[in-house]
């Protein structure tokens, strides 16, 4: 399977399942990535994100935003969203 009939396949599923294959795919991509097998593209783009985010904070601490649970569900819903 090509990565098209992928996106077809995703982009057809009822939202029950979407958010099934959403929760999975996000454990699956947290195993690889603890397991070290980042893409280097990723892991920088993830680097640069995290010096980024930093940089904000430090010239306007009101931009920081507790990062508990409700903070993640929000980000998910947003994702899901998109």
């Amino acid at each position: 399977m090509n990565i098209q009939a992928l996106e077809s396949e995703i982009a057809a599923l009822p939202p029950d399942e979407l958010a099934r294959f959403g929760a999975w795919f996000d454990q699956y991509r947290e195993e690889k990535i603890d397991d070290g097998e980042m893409n280097p593209e990723v892991e920088k783009a993830h680097g640069e994100e995290v010096l980024w985010r930093k940089e904000q904070y430090v010239r306007d601490r009101s931009t920081a935003r507790p990062m508990n649970s409700a903070y993640f569900d929000e980000m998910r819903r947003s994702l899901d969203n998109a």
